[in-house]
């Protein structure tokens, strides 16, 4: 009979992980793992982009976590866009710098001690404040 219960609760534990892998959940927006995954889609995003600005975090407004091979990020942020400079460290607080846009970014961590990342969507654009 032991032995019996003992492969029941086996297979709930295994059940229990196939469900919770693959399922969408929210994430602390304060937490370090959200903070890296938000710093690293921007400095992935900002190297990438083709044009003159750059984005830099304001606010982390939502995030969401998905276990998969590694880990999905899927972030809201609230960022401010700037003209790029040759450092792409911080932007000048003049003129441009204070335009605030919302992005979203879905950053996927692949497993192993490298920590490879790939942003899978991106989009950025101007807050409804700014328009006002």
């Amino acid at each position: 009979m032991a032995r019996w219960s003992f492969c029941v609760c086996v297979l709930l534990a295994i059940v229990a992980y196939a469900y919770a892998t693959g399922q969408i959940e929210d994430a602390s927006t304060t937490s370090p793992e959200v903070k890296d995954a938000a710093k690293t889609a921007l400095e992935m995003y900002n190297k990438r982009a083709n044009d003159m600005y750059m984005y830099f975090l304001r606010n982390i407004v939502s995030a969401k976590k998905q276990v998969v091979a590694g880990l999905i990020f899927y972030l809201d942020l609230e960022t401010v866009r700037c003209v790029k400079d040759q450092d792409m460290k911080a932007c000048p607080e003049t003129g441009d710098a204070q335009q605030t846009f919302l992005c979203h970014f879905e950053i996927w961590f692949k497993p192993g001690p490298a920590r490879d990342a790939e942003i899978l969507k991106s989009t950025c654009a101007a807050s409804v404040s700014n328009s006002e």
